[in-house]
């Protein structure tokens, strides 16, 4: 379970950037 936490805050982080619609997230995490 640790890599799906590292691969969702990884995600987190690369949407935080401000990447929106670029980055291929199914969801926006506020």
């Amino acid at each position: 379970m640790a890599a799906l936490i590292a691969l969702i805050n990884g995600r987190r982080e690369f949407a935080n950037q401000g990447t929106s619609g670029i980055a291929p997230t199914p969801y926006r995490p506020t």
